[in-house]
């Protein structure tokens, strides 16, 4: 399909301000005034959910599939995958940011009250954090730990000590979420029309400018593609280099972040309804945060591959291979090896027992060798998984057991 076309809108379902979450079997989570619904792929309503007052941030899913959002009656709602209450935490004021889910199942999130909470997976307090400013953006956290959090017009980078590492200013409120691409380059929307590339030392590396203000928080595509609304009515597929790739009209002003799905079709919200508009990116960029709260599901970062190694540069293998992961069993880190008789673009993708895909742990082009993917799974509960490789038309499973 033409890159731009759309394929369904569905109205009175999706917030201009949220981005929707996309679950497993390509489910759609989205919200509309106090209502969460799930859309199946095909565009039919699956479930709707209310809440006690509007919902306020985007959806987020955990690796348990539990649907996390907030609404401006100061409440965190935790649902099941099928639509059922599982709990309700109740902060000080409404909600201002949407959830990040934690490597170990905390959920944080800032709140109309000043304040930064850390929740428990079942839905006890962990943590709250006194805050002199806070906005509606989310933070995004690099491959070094680094946090990068806006405030007014300015971008920081701090250390994981908490300490200021830079900050980039622009000339107007920035009003978009940072996201990060593989080579660390960071990407902010401002008020002042401008999409803005920061360096990874905070220097600006491009600037692209839209008709109007970008609030909409951009997401990164498979082939480096950047997707971001405006206030201009325009949906933007803006190339790595900064230059314009294609633009979506539409009715009115864009603020909801897109998702991208494996399929090539990027989601987005806009005068209460739900995009669906084809591209050429197979799903979300294999970077440290590709988009709003990290990933489809909304979920923040839950999957770490802590090193990948080319253990050979001379001999080529003759066959593909997946080997039995080591150590196995396993707590929390174990190890994958396969090789590639040639460059090829590679898959390695994670499984439970349901067979449900948690996680995409290595998707980009090899060159011919034999690898060693180290998988750290310290945020993920005991039990057997399964580690599927896709190569061309080769395709094998190993299975693995973490005992914590």
């Amino acid at each position: 399909f033409p890159n731009g076309e759309k394929k369904w809108e569905i109205e009175h379902v999706a917030n201009s301000n949220l981005t929707p979450a996309i679950g497993f079997e390509g489910v759609i989570f989205t919200s509309k005034d106090n209502i969460l619904y799930a859309i199946n792929i095909d565009s039919t309503k699956k479930w709707e959910y209310e809440t006690g007052g509007d919902i306020c941030t985007s959806p987020a899913l955990s690796l348990d599939s539990t649907i996390y959002v907030g609404a401006k009656d100061g409440k965190l709602y935790a649902l099941s995958y099928d639509g059922e209450k599982k709990w309700i935490f109740e902060a000080g004021g409404y909600l201002r940011t949407s959830s990040v889910i934690g490597c170990d199942g905390t959920i944080y999130f800032g709140s109309n009250d000043r304040k930064l909470y850390a929740v428990n997976s079942d839905g006890t307090k962990k943590w709250e954090f006194d805050v002199s400013i806070l906005n509606s953006s989310s933070i995004a956290i690099g491959l070094d730990g680094d946090i990068y959090i806006v405030s007014s017009n300015h971008l920081y980078s701090i250390n994981p000590d908490g300490t200021k590492k830079w900050m980039f200013s622009t000339s107007r409120s920035i009003l978009s979420s940072p996201v990060i691409d593989s080579e660390g380059i960071i990407y902010i929307g401002s008020y002042d029309n401008k999409l803005y590339a920061v360096n990874p030392d905070g220097t600006k590396k491009w600037d692209f400018i839209a008709n109007d203000g970008i609030k909409s928080t951009p997401a990164i595509g498979s082939d480096g593609t950047i997707y971001v609304g405006s206030y201009d009515h325009c949906f933007y597929a803006i190339n790595p280099d900064g230059s314009k790739k294609w633009e979506f009209q539409t009715e009115s002003e864009i603020f909801s972040s897109p998702s991208i799905d494996l399929n090539g079709v990027v989601y987005f919200g806009n005068n209460g309804k739900l995009y669906a508009v084809y591209c050429k990116s197979t799903g979300l960029a294999d970077s440290p945060w590709p988009k709003l709260m990290h990933d489809n599901k909304n979920s923040g970062r839950f999957l770490f591959i802590t090193s990948i190694k080319h253990e050979n540069d001379i001999e080529i293998p003759k066959e593909f291979a997946l080997f039995p992961m080591y150590p196995n069993p396993f707590n929390p880190t174990t190890n994958i090896k396969f090789s590639l008789p040639l460059t090829i673009e590679v898959e390695i993708s994670i499984y439970n027992v349901r067979g449900q895909l948690i996680g995409q742990v290595l998707k980009e082009k090899k060159n011919a060798g034999t690898y060693t993917l180290s998988w750290d799974a310290k945020n993920m509960s005991s039990g057997m998984y399964f580690i599927q490789i896709k190569a061309g038309s080769f395709t094998k499973i190993r299975k693995c057991l973490l005992i914590k």
